[in-house]
């Protein structure tokens, strides 16, 4: 893919040579490292990631030529020129006791920042490879812009020089180069205009001066020795919101990389100086590869996209999305097909003639997207016209080598139904004409591909589907090829049809539909008014295609995905089950008439209530309690097996639950994400009310108000097939009320505590805290007295570090930005038993060190001698002090600055802002006259 032409051939006179302005440097500097990216994040992995196999592939082939199991020119071409001498293959380079010959493998990790309250760029992102390293000449070339090793072989994915410093467009200040190399560790911080070397001179391990090697400018920067095989890792800082771009961006573009690892390293939850690596496993698995195409299980992509290969027929390469019809000029195709398409490869002789060793596509230099001139739209317009015979040859092929009768009718319905099922055959069915391939049964030619009803003329299958009014299986006779699958074939042999062996079957293959194929005998019939040769004529034809239906029962009992229905048991255990519920219909007991005690019993229930607002709080006909209860009735081993963090309690704890949901609710899901719809409602005195923003605090089973009085969800609480996906995603514990009957259901479940941790909870240090949540909560309202301080939203233009500061504080105060927490003072008790937590966290604070003091304290508070206390974030409390003192001499003047008035400051764009440059130069002069223009607190 690197092989290319990096300079055009002058033609005509010499003229005047063209120059980077010198005034200009600096603004090329940041078109070619951070402005030419359009999607940073998306381009800063591709490159990397890129990057990294590229020293990888580099690795493999200088073992290859060193050991003499290769040529130099196997791999590479000679060129001569500046721009090419660098990407010459020199053995000189390589030590091979340094070259890694185990670990071929590039890994992405992903670190979260081990604090929930920090702010900016706090996560980190790492690159590493196991390839050749960085040293000598490359140590100063790859920090230049146009500098590369890869112009002379197609074996890598670079050639421009550029993509090395593409994490500089994500604007992060620097990022780090590690890397050793025969022997020597460098280690490097990489600044849009400098290079700081950061191996310090002297070495703490050894007690020795560490050694120097001399740069072209006669600079000496340090390394260390190292025994460590080659390798370079590379690393930048991440905001905590790009997170799941940069996963998507892994996942997108690297799906067809096997040889990426990718891992999100968490801090553990007891000790935030410990990390975890937990592997994501990104690639799809792959369902048919070829020289032209890649079928895989990804839903990703669901139509045909670009896969930028290095060579043609390559099984690893870039998604470059979807293919753009329109630029072709054609129809659009479907499925989720991945069209190999490699980089054109050309250079020019010594003669000026265009060499080229690879036809292709071409992509910009950012290699964010493929150009779609001429000879890339011929070259895909070909891609895809070889894909398509390949596919209709592939088709064909399957069809006609099947040997099971069921599996063939199954490829058949995959080819020509418009339903992509996740097979091969099913998605290549997308790019072919379908018109164009006529299966027959590979076994008997008079099978051949048609409609249900021709092909079971004379025999009798049905299809069985569970009807809820009916409350029984319902049989119809077949009619589409989309009701067989793999699992509900039934030959029905001497046994009659069973109502419970029925809902049985439809149960046992998913609850969707079951196919029952019987044998019938039909009777041959003519009308009266057919002449003799017509009787003949028809009767042949009868004959004919009962023969045939025999035959494709035969070959339906023969196939390994169809089962006896008269060899199926049903369980008793689950036939009981069914059982009482069928009793209790044939004693013409509607459910709807149930009592709550008698449909729990039915099901196996326990009652249990969470906690949802009250919307008829304060009014005269309504309680005065902000939550109020919300019945839920769940199954006992359900509850036993809750894996979210979960504070129960019992009804002597309801002061504690309603305080612990004033302190959720701002940061909890809303209904109308727990739910499929946004339709969520409370039902209260007979009325609906809307709450689909409002808090909800238990998941794990819909409310009782959910369902219809047969016992089905509502529409609007249908929860959606993503409910696992939110269960674990729930951002706050769950609140549950539960009597004192049913506690031995929760005790022995750690992930159940009883609602005393939420506000007091021991560290392994003899501290107290309390929950995150809580923490988060209390925080914001000491510092929600920046409220009033707007306009310290001008420190964006005049001093960014303290426009840090003010937005994490104001971030804190905004999360919780709601009424709700007046309603906790009223609880006056559980304040009382805040407060001391609360207080203790200060005065441990302000006497910080003086351990005596605060063991008198923590005796006046709690009695016990307890150690400290976290119960604010006081990182957030210190900036919002630097805050204050900085604002105090200001504010009567900047209090009334427009146009910031009532607005959110974080959110400027919908509002009058920047503030223009003229009263920013005016705010500047007032800042200094009050020393506050250079700030140091």
């Amino acid at each position: 893919m690197s092989v290319k032409e990096i300079d055009k051939k002058m033609t005509g006179t010499a003229g005047l040579e063209k120059k980077i302005n010198k005034g200009a440097e600096r603004l090329v500097f940041d078109i070619l490292q951070s402005t030419q990216y359009s999607n940073p994040v998306q381009s800063t992995i591709r490159e990397l990631a890129t990057n990294a196999l590229d020293a990888q592939r580099e690795k493999e082939i200088a073992i290859e030529i060193l050991e003499g199991t290769s040529r130099s020119d196997d791999y590479y071409i000679t060129r001569s020129g500046d721009q090419y001498d660098d990407s010459n293959f020199d053995p000189s380079y390589y030590d091979l006791d340094f070259l890694d010959r185990d670990n071929n493998e590039v890994t992405l990790i992903y670190e979260h920042s081990a604090s929930d309250m920090a702010a900016g760029f706090c996560d980190t992102m790492y690159i590493v490879d196991h390839g050749v390293g960085i040293g000598e000449r490359r140590l100063e070339g790859v920090l230049e812009l146009g500098y590369s090793t890869k112009r002379n072989t197609a074996e890598n994915y670079g050639a421009f020089g550029l993509g090395a410093k593409v994490a500089l467009s994500t604007g992060v200040d620097f990022y780090t180069v590690e890397t050793i190399h025969n022997g020597k560790r460098f280690k490097m911080n990489c600044y849009n205009y400098k290079t700081d070397f950061v191996i310090p001179p002297f070495n703490m391990e050894s007690g020795e001066m560490n050694p120097t090697v001399k740069l072209s400018n006669g600079d000496e920067v340090h390394y260390e020795r190292t025994s460590l095989k080659n390798g370079t890792t590379v690393s930048f800082k991440v905001k905590k919101y790009n997170r799941k771009a940069y996963r998507n961006a892994i996942e997108e573009q690297l799906m067809y990389m096997p040889q990426i690892k990718f891992f999100v390293r968490m801090p553990d939850e007891l000790d935030s100086s410990r990390y975890d690596d937990v592997e994501k496993y990104f690639q799809p698995e792959i369902l048919h590869d070829s020289d032209n195409l890649i079928i895989s299980d990804s839903y990703v992509f669901d139509k045909p996209h670009i896969l930028l290969v290095k060579e043609h027929g390559a099984s690893t390469g870039v998604n470059y999305g979807f293919i753009d019809f329109r630029e072709l000029e054609m129809e659009d195709m479907r499925g989720p097909v991945a069209f190999k398409c490699p980089a054109r490869q050309a250079y020019r002789d010594e003669d000026g003639r265009e060499v080229v060793i690879q036809e292709g596509v071409d992509v910009t230099p950012s290699r964010e997207k493929v150009i779609w001139n001429e000879s890339t739209k011929a070259f895909i317009s070909g891609v895809l016209q070889r894909a398509s015979e390949e596919a209709s040859q592939i088709i064909e092929s399957s069809l006609k080598e099947e040997t099971d009768l069921i599996k063939w009718l199954l490829a058949c319905r995959d080819v020509y139904t418009k339903m992509d099922r996740g097979s091969a055959l099913s998605r290549l069915s997308g790019i072919i004409d379908k018109e164009s391939i006529k299966p027959k049964f590979h076994l008997d030619k008079d099978i051949k591909r048609e409609s249900t009803s021709e092909m079971f003329r004379y025999l009798d299958v049905q299809v069985g589907v569970w009807d809820r009014d009916e409350n029984k299986v319902i049989r119809r006779r077949i009619d589409n090829w989309s009701q067989l699958s793999e699992s509900n074939v039934f030959i029905m042999g001497g046994e009659n049809h069973s109502q419970l062996k029925d809902r049985y079957l439809v149960e046992l293959t998913g609850g969707g539909s079951v196919v029952f194929v019987k044998d019938r005998d039909p009777e041959f019939a003519v009308s009266a008014t057919d002449l003799p040769e017509m009787v003949k004529k028809k009767r042949e034809a009868f004959e004919k295609k009962k023969a045939k239906s025999k035959k494709v029962l035969e070959y339906m009992k023969a196939s390994a995905l169809s089962r006896s229905y008269d060899s199926i048991t049903v369980p008793e255990e689950w036939a009981e089950e069914k059982k009482k519920i069928a009793d209790a219909a044939e004693k013409g007991i509607r459910y709807s008439r149930l009592s709550p005690a008698e449909r729990r019993a039915l099901e196996d229930k326990i009652a249990v209530a969470t906690w949802r607002f009250n919307p008829q709080k304060d009014n005269f006909s309504g309680s005065n309690e902000p939550f109020m209860r919300d019945k839920v009735e769940i199954k006992a081993k359900d509850l036993m097996e809750i894996e979210h963090l979960t504070y129960y309690g019992t009804a002597e704890d309801d002061e504690k639950m309603i305080a612990a949901a004033c302190i959720l609710f701002p940061y909890a899901i809303p209904y109308s994400t727990a739910y499929s719809t946004s339709k969520a409602r409370y039902i209260y005195s007979g009325q609906h009310y809307l709450g689909r923003n409002d808090a909800c605090f238990f998941i794990d089973a819909p409310p009782v108000r959910a369902f219809d009085d047969r016992g089905e969800l509502l529409e609007w609480a249908n929860r959606d097939l993503n409910g696992d996906k939110i269960k674990k995603e729930l951002p706050t514990p769950q609140l549950l009320r539960i009597s004192k009957s049913n506690l031995k259901h929760v005790e022995d479940n750690p992930n159940m505590v009883h609602i005393d941790g939420f506000f007091r909870q021991r560290l392994p240090d003899g501290s107290y805290t309390m929950d995150k949540h809580a923490i988060a909560y209390f925080t914001s309202i000491e510092v929600e007295g920046i409220e009033g301080y707007r306009w310290l939203t001008c420190l964006k233009e005049i001093n960014p570090e303290l426009w840090k500061k003010f937005e994490k504080v104001w971030k804190c105060y905004m999360d919780r930005n709601n009424n709700v927490h007046r309603d906790l003072l009223r609880k006056k008790e559980v304040v009382a038993h805040i407060s001391k937590l609360l207080e203790f966290h200060k005065f441990c604070n302000d006497n910080e060190g003086n351990t005596d003091a605060i063991a008198f304290k923590s005796r006046e508070l709690f009695i016990l001698d307890v150690k400290g206390a976290v119960a604010y974030n006081q990182e957030i409390l210190d900036d919002f002090k630097e805050l204050m003192d900085f604002a105090e001499p200001l504010h009567p003047l900047m209090k009334d600055l427009e146009p910031l008035g009532s607005i959110d400051p974080l959110q400027p764009n919908r509002h009058k802002w920047p503030i223009s440059t003229q009263k920013i130069e005016q705010i500047k002069v007032y800042f200094d006259s009050h020393d506050r223009l250079n700030w140091v607190y």
